[in-house]
């Protein structure tokens, strides 16, 4: 029962995805059934839903996106514009065109803004590793081996430091 019903959703599921995608890809000919003074409801009829929206001076815009060629790999872009809800123009956007090419154009600069971050960060990253190779200073002390273990927190009792492998004596200084 419960496997129909997994079976039974992703088909719904599906159907849907197909329906919406059927909407998106309509022919660019019905496009050509667009008239000035049609209401929304016969614009979404006629070409199905657009692929972005904006509203602006009391005009609200709809952008489409159509594939044409043999291919289907030519990009076109059309428009409506409504004014109280009828069309009040249509045709291609070019406006749309040059939205899209700034976007490719900022995303460009950005891939080349984040391509010199991680540029610098791999040299930094270097560098550091370069570091890894070196020896760091050490710092050690050696307790007279006759001291008792409870005595060697005894700062009297330590007779040199070694730092960078060099070994430096300590003055103990009596009370």
């Amino acid at each position: 029962m419960r496997h129909n019903l997994i079976t039974y959703i992703f088909a719904l599921s599906f159907v849907a995805l197909m329906a919406s995608v059927a909407c998106q890809s309509a022919p660019i000919e019905r496009f050509t059934g667009v008239k000035p003074g049609m209401s929304k409801d016969e614009v979404l009829e006629k070409v199905g839903s657009p692929v972005r929206t904006e509203r602006f001076d009391g005009k609200e815009k709809w952008a489409y996106r159509y594939y044409t060629g043999d291919e289907r790999n030519i990009e076109v872009l059309k428009y409506v514009t409504f004014v109280n809800s009828k069309v009040e123009s249509l045709g291609d956007d070019s406006d749309e065109h040059k939205r899209l090419e700034d976007l490719k154009q900022t995303d460009i600069k950005r891939a080349e803004k984040r391509k010199a971050v991680k540029s610098k960060s791999n040299a930094a990253e270097a560098a550091d590793a370069k570091e890894v190779g070196k020896p760091k200073p050490v710092i050690s002390t050696h307790v007279n081996d006759s001291v008792d273990q409870d005595e060697v927190k005894n700062p009297k009792n330590i007779e040199f430091v070694e730092v960078k492998g060099q070994r430096a004596p300590i003055e103990n200084s009596e009370e």
